[in-house]
């Protein structure tokens, strides 16, 4: 009987450092797991980060090359970025080109606009010596489908310029609109402060 007693105590032993050796197994094998794919992730986001962020620039330039040329101007030298001034914060502003054309100098500003409905709109806006937007590029955005369609119906050009309020579009987006009129605001501020 006493060997039997022995026999079940240690069954019940080994039964219990199975169970132990599954709760200490399991989080190493996730961890490890955890581990491979973040640094898989991370492999990639290193190789496709500067494709990323070229055609980023490219889609950009395009657009600031299509605005100048629909506003009817003739450019009499290359774009050329101009820096933010030291401790100025611009908080919708990623870019802005100063562009030389023969009918004074203008500026291209890639903005990002804040959070309409559910996200935000990236675009290019054409600015004039008179601080007026006269040219919109939708460019991309994390807008819903809505506030995509309402960004791509803004229509700003020579014979529509931007100066003040909401700008409005072919489709309905109640935050969407008055979000990148924000940005807007922001890019014409931020024009008159250039020293010309």
């Amino acid at each position: 009987m006493e060997l039997s007693r022995l026999a079940s105590a240690i069954s019940m032993e080994a039964n219990n450092m199975k169970k132990l050796s599954v709760y200490v197994k399991y989080p190493i094998v996730l961890c490890s797991v955890c581990l491979v794919c973040g640094a898989a992730l991370a492999g990639v986001n290193y190789v496709t980060a500067p494709k990323i962020s070229q055609h980023e620039y490219e889609v950009a330039h395009a657009a600031m090359t299509k605005l100048v040329s629909k506003a009817g101007l003739t450019t009499s030298g290359d774009a050329y970025v101009l820096e933010w001034n030291e401790g100025v914060e611009h908080e919708y502003l990623n870019e802005r080109d100063v562009v030389p054309c023969t009918q004074g100098t203008y500026y291209y500003y890639n903005a990002t606009s804040p959070t309409g409905y559910s996200g935000t709109v990236t675009f290019g806006a054409l600015v004039d010596p008179n601080y007026e937007v006269i040219g919109f590029s939708y460019l991309s955005a994390t807008e819903d489908t809505t506030g995509i369609s309402a960004a791509k119906g803004i229509n700003i050009g020579v014979d529509s310029p931007y100066t003040t309020g909401t700008v409005t579009s072919g489709a309905s987006a109640g935050k969407t609109l008055p979000a990148i009129s924000k940005a807007l605001q922001a890019i014409i501020a931020d024009a008159k402060t250039i020293t010309k």
